[in-house]
């Protein structure tokens, strides 16, 4: 008989799945703001959003990963455990909470530490 799946409240008590997953509604609210500011980014996204892109996706497999190895549970479940803790921070805190983590830190990942396709394309 499979586990069952873990409950929100588990998720938002572990500590670093709740930073993981806060640090992916940072991102979205960054993509929300940048898009905007710039609607015609939506169309023709520049090499700014578009790292900020790639990030949001490494950030939300990171977060779907750990939950799904943690909780010993399918990764579609993991992914729709971590998109409703991301909705429901995204609600509940304040911009200013999610900016806890800075920026610079959620994209600044070294490239060979990305998988190959979320890798920026070579110059």
């Amino acid at each position: 008989m499979p586990a069952a799946p873990p409950r929100l409240r588990q998720l938002r008590r572990d500590k670093l799945i709740f930073s993981l997953v806060r640090d992916v509604a940072r991102l979205d609210l960054e993509e929300a703001e940048r898009l905007g500011r710039h609607p015609a980014l939506e169309q023709h996204p520049d090499s700014d959003l578009d790292q900020l892109r790639r990030m949001l996706r490494y950030w939300q497999g990171v977060s779907i990963i750990r939950v799904s190895r943690q909780y010993r549970c399918s990764i579609e479940v993991a992914a729709g455990l971590v998109h409703e803790l991301r909705d429901e921070l995204a609600d509940t805190l304040s911009p200013d909470e999610l900016r806890a983590t800075p920026l610079s830190e959620l994209l600044d990942v070294p490239t060979n530490l990305l998988p190959e396709f979320l890798r920026p394309p070579a110059a």
